[in-house]
């Protein structure tokens, strides 16, 4: 059985450097009179945290395979499946009218940055896995 508390600990710590950020902005959003933008703001970055934790839980079950092609199709349905439920977000985020689009779709980029940022500043790598130096 694999360990995933790898997975948990990296969307832990993105989640602390996002959500404080995210929050903030809704609340101004919603202070200025953009309620749509920061119920998509806060929609988005709730979604881009559940895909990471699906991406990580993912990598962690592709990683304990001792079979490559396994991995390989394993990775293949997880790409595929995360793809499929970020659509339905999209698809439902239509639908609803009430939400910003765009405002909905910024965060979903938001953990890809927060990680690259981590590893331009240095702490990236080892301080995402926590590992002390």
């Amino acid at each position: 059985m694999p360990d995933y508390t790898l997975a948990a600990g990296i969307v832990r710590r993105v989640a602390v450097r996002m959500v404080p950020g995210a929050l903030a902005l809704a609340a101004a959003l919603w202070l200025a009179g953009w309620k749509a933008a920061a119920v998509g703001l806060l929609a988005g970055a709730a979604f881009a945290l559940c895909r990471l934790y699906l991406l990580a839980h993912a990598a962690v079950c592709m990683a304990c395979q001792s079979d490559p092609g396994r991995a390989r199709r394993m990775a293949a349905h997880s790409y595929a499946v995360r793809y499929v439920l970020t659509a339905l977000f999209l698809l439902a985020v239509i639908q609803t009218g009430a939400v910003s689009l765009p405002a909905a779709i910024l965060p979903l980029f938001a953990p890809g940055f927060v990680l690259a940022a981590g590893h331009l500043w240095g702490k990236g790598g080892e301080s995402l896995r926590g590992d002390r130096n």
